[in-house]
């Protein structure tokens, strides 16, 4: 299987990929032009540019056509159903799937790369079906990934401020994500790491290149403060405090760094469709819930 440079990707940290996809795209996918639901929510906007897909469909009759099968859809606090997992899995050292490290084949085909002593499966299970929502326009379903006060509280300030629902912004996020694509899609791999891991290993790369292995780099990664800088990126939405209150509530937050692999339609390649996004997710009474 061709996996279009994804371990390259991986190893050396955000290389920009030349993907094959389906339809009509900007061909690659990478940090510095995609916009993820995460960066987007707190404004409702999203990075499209109204180029055609291979459906035909622009980015706003994406948007208005998910908009129109979700706007009676009702939020939910069930919990997501995140099917079954397989056992983890060690790739053998010579295999090409080596380098992007452990994983598990869910029952929906999906193969979850995370370290099972960071991350409960359960966490990586709920990852997987908060992206799947916005493959499937599910906003019952998005809403059962999403902390309730988050949803509660995003869609009060859009409202107010935009003009717009939450419905519409998670909207404008499917059609982002199906255009990104170039079609209709399927996940494929998700892959979890601790934020800045990418970072510091490119860094560490350079510094070995240049003579000095085993120095210290620049980059000191430092999860509470990554957690605070989250938050105060919502502060005027949901309020200073938003993160005091939402910690008191919760029993532990997570600070990571996400990558997914997609395929479009009728086509046999991956793509990476996301990569190197911080995302944050909390864990409550055995639950795991993100924001954006």
């Amino acid at each position: 299987m061709k996996f279009l440079r994804y371990t390259a990707i991986i190893a050396a940290a955000m290389c920009v990929m030349t993907a094959a996809s389906c339809g009509k795209t900007n061909g690659s996918s990478s940090k510095a032009d995609t916009t993820t639901a995460v960066e987007t929510s707190a404004s409702g906007e999203t990075q499209t540019d109204g180029t055609e897909t291979g459906t035909q469909e622009s980015a706003e009759e994406i948007e208005n056509r998910i908009y129109e099968s979700v706007k009676n859809e009702q939020k939910s606090t069930d919990a997501p159903d995140l099917g079954t997992a397989g056992e983890l899995v060690t790739p053998d050292e010579d295999d090409e799937e080596a380098k992007l490290g452990d994983y598990c084949v869910c029952d929906d085909g999906v193969k979850l790369y995370y370290d099972e002593s960071i991350y409960p499966q359960a966490l990586a299970m709920t990852l997987k079906e908060y992206f799947k929502s916005f493959v499937a326009g599910s906003y019952t379903d998005y809403t059962k990934c999403t902390y309730p006060t988050y949803i509660d509280g995003m869609d009060a300030y859009l409202q107010k401020d935009y003009g717009y629902d939450l419905k519409r912004s998670f909207s404008k996020q499917c059609a982002n994500l199906e255009s990104k694509a170039g079609g209709k899609y399927t996940i494929t791999r998700i892959k979890i790491e601790p934020h800045g891991t990418a970072e510091a290993e490119a860094q560490a790369s350079l510094m070995s290149e240049a003579g000095h292995e085993g120095e210290e780099t620049a980059t000191q990664n430092d999860p509470q403060a990554n957690i605070n800088s989250f938050f105060d990126s919502y502060s005027s939405a949901l309020g200073s405090d938003y993160k005091e209150k939402t910690q008191k509530e919760t029993d532990k937050f997570y600070d990571m760094d996400f990558y997914v692999m997609v395929k479009c339609e009728g086509d046999d390649l991956e793509q990476l469709l996301l990569g190197g996004y911080e995302i944050i997710f909390a864990e409550k009474d055995g639950r795991f819930y993100t924001f954006g």
